[in-house]
């Protein structure tokens, strides 16, 4: 609706009209930018005035704006127009991604050995195992499981002598933790109950929730390795076959305790990102755009792709031949779960491609 504004000039009533808005374009125009230029002398205003209105509104050099959209690259520039992307953002936050994500590290050093004198490095893989088929069951966030594993990592690293037989409600507990910070509904605690066939109460499971949250400070957020392989895919322009095969890499290197502890988030993603490309026979397997990205180079990544290939022919083989499960049992028995879930036809049965 258009609100009139009267204003008296002299002897006549002048009536001017105004919108309810004005010019509101992003573009930068050749309009002053001072108040002083911006003003316009009345019929009788005096003459020094508007000499000097008529000095300071002398046309200024026109401003060079350089568009940001073109020094996007590729990848970038064709997602300019869904604001989810924030294209003119997303190199900058992967930057800083990367150089907070050794704060929320599992921690320095083989904590195992360090502070759990009850715990071991398989019975940890088999917990991790067990909590990817539990995430699977819930139909959570594929986030979800990276910061339950997390988390899990931080609290054993961080609270010494845990003791056996609260492993696992430890690992759930963490699972429900991430599930209520990544989820937008989280299981109830009734079904975490029922999940772990009744064998801890209501009450157990709050009193841990407590715990680990203090214990940690309260620090949840973490640089996700799986974010990490998203970007990376991205920028590979990998189809869904190839990131299945690298998300499935990456999941079967979470229940390795070297693997997961000893290095971050991502070099994990990129090592894993690298070896689906490998193992494909995809070339560049490591293209220049990713050593950009990421900050490795194809070297450094070869060593951690070798390990991680190890525990996925292991994997692979574990229901091929007995001698291949009885060579690595320990393997076998911390993927069992990981392998079923990446044998469904909805992650392109990766888990069943003969490499």
């Amino acid at each position: 609706m258009m609100a009139e504004e009267s204003v008296r000039d002299g002897p006549k009533r002048v009536v001017r009209k105004r919108s309810a808005f004005g010019d509101i374009s992003n573009t930068i125009s050749a309009a002053p930018v001072n108040a002083k230029a911006a003003h316009v002398p009345s019929k009788g205003a005096k003459t020094s005035d508007t000499k000097e209105v008529e000095h300071e509104s002398a046309p200024e050099t026109p401003v060079k704006v350089t568009n940001w959209i073109e020094r996007l690259p590729a990848h970038d520039r064709q997602d300019v127009s869904d604001p989810r992307f924030v294209s003119e953002y997303v190199n900058r936050i992967f930057e800083k991604m990367r150089q907070i994500e050794l704060q929320n590290s599992p921690i320095v050093g083989d904590y195992m050995a360090r502070c759990q004198a009850d715990l071991s490095e398989r019975m940890r893989g088999v917990l991790v195992d067990w909590l990817v088929e539990v995430h699977w069951k819930f139909k959570l966030y594929p986030e979800t499981l990276f910061l339950t594993v997390n988390l899990l990592d931080r609290f054993l690293s961080t609270k010494p002598n845990v003791a056996r037989n609260q492993l696992q409600l430890v690992g759930v507990t963490c699972l429900l933790l991430a599930a209520k910070y990544e989820d937008i509904f989280a299981p109830e605690i009734k079904d975490i109950v029922h999940i772990c066939d009744k064998t801890y109460k209501k009450e157990e499971i709050l009193s841990m929730e407590v715990l680990i949250l203090n214990t940690l400070g309260f620090r949840i957020t973490t640089p996700s390795a799986l974010l990490f392989l998203l970007r990376m895919a991205k920028i590979a322009r990998c189809d869904e076959r190839q990131f299945y095969l690298a998300q499935y890499c990456l999941e079967l290197s979470m229940a390795d305790y070297h693997l997961w502890t000893n290095n971050s988030a991502s070099q994990l993603a990129a090592a894993t990102l690298f070896l689906s490309s490998k193992l494909l026979r995809k070339s560049p397997a490591w293209p220049a755009a990713l050593q950009e990205m990421s900050g490795y180079t194809e070297s450094q990544l070869k060593s951690i792709a070798k390990e991680i290939c190890i525990t996925l022919q292991a994997t692979n083989e574990s229901g091929n031949s007995e001698e291949g499960s009885r060579a690595s049992s320990n393997i076998v028995n911390a993927t069992r779960a990981i392998k079923k879930k990446f044998s469904q036809p909805k992650y392109h049965s990766v888990a069943k491609l003969v490499l």
